[in-house]
């Protein structure tokens, strides 16, 4: 008999942690989230997770205000739709187009930012 493994809940402090990783993004699908590696044309899932409610409700604003970068994944991990996986990922240069110098200091000040 297998075990069944409990999904581990994110607080957001987890959350950035993931995003600083320059090889590790949260993928969203649905109600399914993930932490994937990616790179080099390597995309591999490396666990299923949940968001707290602060966490979750953080992340949608942030990347709606482009303070953090969103965009379609290119490939699903549990749906058949097109296009719905979306992840989500810090701005990393000018990798994923420009933030203004607002949208820096915001996420400069949230420890969600690399270095300009």
């Amino acid at each position: 008999m297998s075990e069944i493994k409990e999904i581990r809940k994110l607080s957001f402090e987890e959350l950035k942690e993931i995003l600083r990783d320059p090889f590790r993004v949260i993928v969203e699908e649905g109600n399914a989230t993930h932490i994937c590696e990616y790179g080099q044309e390597t995309y591999k899932v490396l666990e299923r997770v949940s968001l707290s409610s602060e966490a979750h409700k953080l992340i949608k604003h942030l990347s709606t205000n482009n303070i953090i970068y969103k965009s379609k994944w290119g490939r699903n991990i549990v749906s058949d739709i097109p296009d719905f996986a979306t992840f989500y990922d810090i701005h990393r240069g000018d990798i994923y187009g420009n933030q203004t110098d607002d949208e820096y200091e915001i996420a400069a000040s949230l420890e969600l930012a690399e270095a300009r």
